[in-house]
């Protein structure tokens, strides 16, 4: 009765041997990118066999054509339990809607798919959205069925668990439900799309209640379709809150709600000046950011745990840095690793850390005695090195050096003297700046950002400071360095 079969990857040996030939590097110090960088793609040694994005041609080659992407739409992921001696190991999930299927990966080495399509145990019908515990417990929202299924998965092994819900407008009952999400005590949100309502279930099952059906109430919902929550007892997060949110209104607004159901703020596109913007799926990361897919845009979108807007990623296109229709994404929070799905594909990313909106103000008042300003923008809390240098590249003065900031706006200042003490001469200079996300990327992936500023003359005595110049400290409760897909996990 039950779909369940493991792939085993044959050409692993080879392939990886042929990419390291070909590669002929390993890590050997951060590697710098000038794009877009609140995602960056993982070095070759980060990678299973050097491979950030999963195609249909290499499915094809690995698994023999046994696994077809055919309509990609939720993912989730945690560290499980491989059972087999050592640590959890790092476990995808991704729903293949148009197969009713769930696939995943065991171990770090093959794939399993469970499920098919049907209604009986085992099957699904036009699954959406599917989340997870570290204990085994995975829950997937069958669609089609009007209800939600609960899996169990042990030993590097799905297996089914029960059923809950019925067709229906009553409590415990869906229509047509396309999101689910577990906070970490195993309670369940049900985003029970065609009944424009949330229910929420301990983790036994039992109603706990619902919100959104009243369409005067200022926590009303217009067919919810994604979720993402988190509550106070989360481990793989920075001071987490207690927090819903949910993607309604045909994917074109975003909510936070309290998990009793109030209304604590939103955001669409129209109030960003992009009203084609979509929020497809929902996923936050270590310090309570929501990441959203937007397969409308073909683009990736970033906000605070407050929904202000922090930065975009992703193009139309194939390729690295493009995107084609995301669907699903699932983070492992801890560690800052992401997998995006796509229409016909499947990426791997790291949380990176991206400067933006770099400029120099005030270099002219260096000559009156004052001070030049630097601006920018860090997406993430980021250690971060900044240095006065002239055309030729030799450095004159240090601004910063591996100095935490947090997520957002940053100034930095000059005194216009080099490190020495000394008055830099007049003539053409670069303020550099480097960033590396705290965690996932760090050490891996460094953004780079630079502008040139003239100074006209040399400084005169200085004026008193307009600043408290920002000095190295330590980051908060240091999350975990990402786990690479050729290991096990240190947790």
């Amino acid at each position: 009765m039950l779909s369940w079969r493991m792939l085993r990857y044959p050409l692993a040996v080879p392939v990886a041997l042929a990419a390291a030939l070909v590669s002929g590097t390993c890590h050997s110090g951060p590697r710098l990118v000038r794009g877009p960088a609140c995602l960056v793609y993982p070095d070759f040694w980060g990678t299973p066999f050097g491979i950030h994005r999963g195609t249909q041609r290499l499915l094809d080659l690995l698994l023999d054509g046994a696994v077809r992407f055919n309509d990609p739409q939720g993912a989730a992921c945690a560290p499980m339990d491989p059972g087999t001696p050592g640590p959890p190991v790092p476990t995808f999930f991704g729903v293949n809607a148009g197969s009713g299927q769930i696939v995943y990966n065991p171990d770090l080495r093959s794939l399993a798919v469970y499920g098919g399509l049907g209604s009986g145990p085992g099957r699904f019908l036009r699954p959406h959205g599917i989340a997870c515990l570290p204990d085994g417990t995975v829950a997937v929202a069958d669609s089609g069925n009007d209800r939600v299924v609960f899996l169990r998965y042990l030993r590097g092994r799905l297996t089914w668990d029960h059923a809950l819900g019925s067709p229906g407008r009553g409590a415990g009952q869906f229509l047509d439900p396309e999101g689910v999400a577990l906070d970490s005590q195993g309670r369940l949100f049900v985003a029970d799309t065609g009944n424009d309502r949330v229910q929420v279930f301990d983790r036994a099952g039992v109603f706990l209640g619902s919100f959104g059906a009243d369409p005067g109430a200022a926590n009303a919902l217009d067919g919810p379709q994604a979720l993402a929550v988190e509550d106070p007892l989360e481990t793989g997060a920075h001071r987490p809150e207690a927090a819903l949110f949910v993607a309604d209104q045909g994917s074109a607004r975003l909510q936070k709600f309290s998990l009793n159901g109030d209304f604590l703020s939103e955001v669409s596109g129209a109030d960003l000046g992009r009203p084609g913007m979509r929020f497809g799926a929902l996923a936050l990361d270590y310090f309570g950011n929501v990441w959203a897919t937007d397969p409308a845009l073909d683009e990736i979108h970033k906000f605070d745990a407050h929904l202000q807007w922090i930065d975009d990623w992703g193009r139309p296109g194939d390729g690295d840095g493009r995107l084609d229709q995301p669907r699903g994404i699932a983070i492992l929070r801890a560690y800052g690793q992401v997998v995006v799905l796509e229409r016909a594909c499947a990426q791997y990313l790291w949380i990176g850390a991206d400067l933006e909106g770099l400029r120099v103000t005030h270099a002219r008042d260096l000559a009156r005695g004052g001070w030049a300003r630097f601006d920018y923008r860090v997406s993430e809390g980021a250690w971060v090195w900044a240095w006065i240098e002239d055309t030729a590249g030799r450095r004159v003065a240090t601004l910063l050096k591996r100095g935490y900031q947090s997520q957002g706006d940053q100034t930095l200042y000059w005194n216009g003297l080099a490190d020495g003490g000394r008055p830099t001469p007049p003539g053409i200079y670069r303020v550099e700046l480097r960033a590396e996300a705290a965690y996932s990327s760090s050490h891996y992936v460094q953004r780079a950002a630079t502008a040139e500023f003239t100074l006209p003359s040399s400084p005169r005595p200085l004026q008193a400071a307009p600043f408290v110049q920002p000095i190295p400290v330590a980051q908060p409760t240091p999350p975990a360095q990402p786990i690479p897909l050729t290991q096990s996990p240190k947790v």
